[in-house]
Order: structure tokens, then C-alpha cells, then sequence
């Protein structure tokens, strides 16, 4: 049991003494990557920058295709107006329109009301143009 005993210290400090030295190795490898003045880990990078007439003309492009995409913007804009208006048109047309021949072909059609949808379809066409 003493033998034993001294085995597990001896074992105990080598395995503590490696331990101080892995730490001390890790603080040193963290210390080199945080050291800036490591020039062995440095590298060249591919590519360039470019000159002072080239950014000026990367920069007029840029804004060309900013100011049209704001162009196509404001079209699509409009176009949804215009369709928000067709949607407010058809809804006070179908609120408004108590005529015969929509209540005849709703009770034709029973429930399902394909009539009216085709119907509402024409009249949406009809605004259209």
C-alpha cells in the first residue's frame, strides 16, 4: 500500500507538471496570435485597389442603377395605386349593382356563386380599359 501510495504522488506531480506546462504553452500561443508583429504567420492577399478614377466610376455606376431601381420603385407604386383604385371601383359596383340579372344568376347558381365571380372577372376587365 505505501508503494502504491508514493506511485500515485509521483504520478500526481508529473501529471500537474505537464499541466503548468501545456497552460504555459497555450498563454504563449495565444500571446503570438495576438501579436501583430508575427511576420512569419503574415501573407500576401491577391487582388488590388483600385485608383482613385476607378472608384469615382464604380461610384457613378452604383448610383445610376440606385436611381433606377428608385424609378422602377415609384412605377410599381403607381401601378398598385391604380390597382387599389380597380379593387375600391369593383367593390362599390358590387355593393351598389342590386340589378335583376345578379340576383337571377345567384339564385341560378345556388351557393357557389361561380356566376358572380365570372361576372365581377368582366367587370374587372371592362375597368381595365
Amino acid at each position: 500500500p505505501h508503494q502504491l501510495e508514493t506511485l500515485l504522488r509521483k504520478e500526481i506531480l508529473k501529471l500537474q507538471r505537464e499541466l503548468v506546462t501545456e497552460r504555459t504553452k497555450a498563454k504563449a500561443l495565444i500571446e503570438e496570435l495576438e501579436n501583430p508583429e508575427n511576420t512569419h504567420r503574415w501573407r500576401r492577399l491577391t487582388g488590388t485597389d483600385l485608383n482613385s478614377v476607378e472608384l469615382e466610376d464604380k461610384i457613378s455606376e452604383l448610383q445610376r442603377r440606385l436611381i433606377k431601381k428608385c424609378e422602377e420603385l415609384v412605377d410599381c407604386d403607381l401601378v398598385l395605386q391604380e390597382k387599389e383604385q380597380h379593387k375600391l371601383q369593383l367593390h362599390k359596383l358590387i355593393l351598389l349593382d342590386d340589378s335583376d340579372d345578379v340576383k337571377e344568376g345567384s339564385r341560378e347558381d345556388g351557393d357557389r356563386g361561380t356566376w358572380t365571380a365570372v361576372d365581377l372577372a368582366q367587370e374587372a376587365t371592362d375597368l381595365q380599359r
